[in-house]
């Protein structure tokens, strides 16, 4: 499969804000595949995907307790990686 950058890139993030404040098994496996492949998310994707992790903690929008803590651990992740 030849997936482009930028084709990568949309379906992390389209992935992202479809699972962000979503209460089922889906958060889960998309923290996995996003941390597996962390290195080849674009800057500008992480800096928005930690914002909006962020404002969804903290309006009590990231799902259970069990979302939150996977969506954290993205969060840590990426901002070690952010340029």
């Amino acid at each position: 499969m030849d997936l482009s950058n930028k084709d990568f890139n949309m379906l992390i993030f389209t992935g992202f804000r479809y699972c962000l404040g979503r209460r089922t098994y889906i958060v889960s496996w998309f923290v996995e595949v996003a941390i597996k492949y962390a290195s080849y998310i674009d800057n500008k994707n992480k800096k928005l995907m930690i914002k909006e992790i962020k404002e969804a903690i903290e309006d009590n929008q990231a799902g259970q307790e069990c979302d939150v803590t996977d969506w954290i651990t993205l969060m840590n992740i990426i901002e070690r990686e952010t340029k």
